[in-house]
């Protein structure tokens, strides 16, 4: 087994393997905003060479090892990161691709996602509610809304349309009494991987 440990070749490939990152996260950005046509297969199977290269070699120790299994960490949170995207992209789904920018790892980036997920694929415009026992099509509205947001962020469906119209019709009365107001201005939003509802008293 040929020692990279210590050597100047460890030190360029390294070197190399961050630049290939880089590359790498530039090409598929301009992939998933149309600029190429295709996804950089040629600098991924680069990059895989290079990560092949030193998987089997036990010699790395100390600061080579943490070295080489950073960026094989990043370069393996970097393809799932892209792949979903590519998939999203092919399915015609309507999504916020999310793409890498300069300066950010992988790491952060997958971390933001799990905690946001994404962003909703129809940004709510709001529903005014004045009387929630007679607006049962505005209700019904605001419940599709939910859902879809709920499917989109893949999270399991804890309201049915008569829960949510319960919480919707209580929450509109209370205000309504509080505030003393005409109307409540209803809007759905997504934070941090939540749905919230924000409610607007109208004078």
């Amino acid at each position: 087994m040929k020692k990279y440990q210590g050597s100047e070749e460890f030190q360029k490939d390294m070197k190399d393997f961050e630049t290939l990152l880089k590359k790498m996260r530039a090409e598929f950005n301009q992939h998933l905003i149309g600029n190429l046509k295709t996804p950089p297969d040629f600098t991924v199977a680069i990059t895989r060479k290079l990560v092949r290269k030193y998987a089997g070699d036990r010699t790395l120790r100390g600061t080579q090892r943490f070295q080489y299994f950073n960026l094989v960490a990043k370069f393996n949170t970097m393809m799932e990161f892209y792949n979903r995207r590519i998939r999203d992209k092919e399915l015609g789904k309507q999504t916020s691709f999310g793409i890498i920018r300069e300066g950010s790892s992988p790491e952060i980036e997958a971390a933001r996602k799990k905690a946001r997920q994404m962003e909703p694929v129809t940004p709510d415009k709001g529903h005014i509610v004045a009387n929630p026992q007679r607006q049962f099509t505005t209700l019904k509205k605001m419940y599709e809304t939910w859902t879809e947001y709920s499917n989109h962020l893949n999270l399991p469906p804890d309201m049915d349309f008569d829960k949510f119209q319960r919480v919707i019709t209580q929450k509109t009365e209370q205000l309504l009494s509080q505030k003393q107001c005409k109307a409540i201005r209803y809007k759905l939003t997504v934070t941090d991987g939540k749905i919230k509802i924000q409610a607007k008293p109208i004078k």
